[in-house]
This record gives structure tokens, sequence and C-alpha cells, in this order.
């Protein structure tokens, strides 16, 4: 639940541009310049351009109708393509907790009765005493991409609903698939995810940017589920993700059981 850092993975001339395009165009209005990425997250996602090595990956091994979890939905990229498998028979639950990014997913998909919408924080555990920190980027530009779970004593701050993914354990008869976005909680989703895991067998996507600090903890949580911590090669493939591949310029991994047949095939 601590911010962490983006230096590896970002771009100082996409950076300035935010910033040029958020004082200029949006008139340092956050509502605009929400409303245009927004667009921007739609465009990307109908072009098959968003991160498309795991959407093919994950394309050619999820199963149709299947359940899948979009945990840190943000703009909703991944929530439509999950929709897209589950087709009608099956479902996608989508957990975003920033309140002007979650009306954006209603606008989009609360008329979808395959689609479930929560605005809760996923973390370890049911928890009232953290608030949503939106970053600034470059000191300027509100990032919503960014927002972290931290402890706030200011009444003022906006106090966002927390819970486990074990919380919701009784409105899910069926797990395919997991993807994860949580801004450096990666540790705490799982931890309040372990009994969800354990009986479901999902396959888990998760971003970490600072994986080389988390990867003995992550490893440790794969193993003692009989899970597997791997990535994806310039190709495509699945491979087996070792501590000096935590580097990578590719801050997404897999959790994969054991028994799933992408290992074997």
């Amino acid at each position: 639940m601590n911010p962490i850092s983006e230096t590896r993975f970002s771009s100082p001339v996409l950076d300035w541009f935010k910033v040029v395009f958020y004082v200029v165009v949006c008139r340092r209005r956050p509502s605009r310049y929400l409303w245009w990425k927004a667009l921007g997250f739609r465009i990307v996602g109908a072009l098959g351009i968003y991160e498309r090595k795991h959407m093919s990956f994950l394309s050619s091994v999820l199963p149709a109708d299947g359940a899948f979890i979009d945990v840190g939905a943000h703009y909703g990229v991944y929530t439509r393509f999950l929709l897209r498998r589950a087709a009608e028979a099956g479902i996608v639950y989508a957990f975003e907790p920033h309140p002007e990014v979650f009306r954006s997913l209603e606008r989009q998909f609360a008329d979808r009765s395959n689609c479930r919408l929560f605005r809760v924080a996923l973390s370890s555990q049911r928890r009232r005493d953290l608030s949503l920190q939106t970053p600034k980027l470059r000191g300027v530009v509100p990032e919503p991409a960014l927002a972290y779970l931290a402890p706030s004593d200011d009444e003022a701050s906006s106090k966002v609903e927390v819970a486990g993914l074990d919380d919701f354990a009784s409105v899910m008869n069926r797990l395919d698939f997991i993807k994860v976005d949580v801004e450096g909680g990666e540790l705490e989703f799982l931890a309040g995810a372990t009994q969800t895991v354990g009986r479901h067998r999902p396959l888990i996507l998760f971003e970490c940017a600072d994986l080389e600090a988390k990867y003995e903890a992550i490893e440790a949580y794969a193993s003692g589920l009989s899970y597997r911590l791997c990535g994806l090669d310039e190709r495509g493939r699945l491979k087996p993700v070792s501590p000096q591949d935590t580097l990578s310029s590719d801050a997404n991994f897999y959790l994969v059981p054991a028994e799933h047949a992408v290992l074997r095939s």
C-alpha cells in the first residue's frame, strides 16, 4: 500500500505531453482530463494495441464463457476484453475504487447483465482507515492510474471501501482468471485472496513494477499454493521467472497453477 516508482517504465516525453495537454487543452480541469483519458483508452482498446502481447496470450488460453476478475479495472480495457471472452454465459467482476474512473466504468458496462462492478479497493482485509491517494504527474497532472491506498487521519480526505477478495467468495461459483493492477499493493491483494485462489485455481496476471524487491515473497506465496511464477518472452510464450528476470522492461507477470495445461504445452 505504498507508492512505487514508475521511473523504469515511464517515458519523459509522454509525461510532458500529458502536462501540456492538461494545462493547454484541459485548462487544468481534472474532469476534462479524465474524460479525454477515458476516450483514449477506449480507442487503444478498440485498436487492439493495449498490452497486445498479453491480450494475444490470454486469447489463446482463457476459456470461452469463463468467469473473470479485473482488479484495478481503471478505464475498462481489460474489462471489455474479458467480456468478449465471457460472452453471454460467462461473467466479469470489475473492481475500481477511484470514484471518477468508476463512473466511467458504469457508463460503459452498467447495462451488461454479465458484468458486476464494485467501487472497492482490494487488499488483505477489510479496513476503514485508508484513503485513495492520487499522485500528480510532474507535480501537475492528477493521475488516477497511479492511485494507491494510504493511511489517513484527515477527516476531509476521501475514504475508500477496502476489502479482501475472499470477502466476495459467496458471489463466485467459478473463477478462471484474475488480472491485478493495484500500484504496489500486490502482496496485500494476494494475502486477501488466498482462499479464493486456493479454491478456484485461477490463472493470475499481475503488474508489479518492483518485483525484484518482492520476488521472494511472491515466489513463496506461489509455491505454497502449487503455483508457478512466470512471464512472457519476446515471442509471447510463457516462461519461468528467475530473480535475474525481475528487471525486465515488462512489468506484467503471471501466477500459473501447476496443473494448468499451458505449462505442459
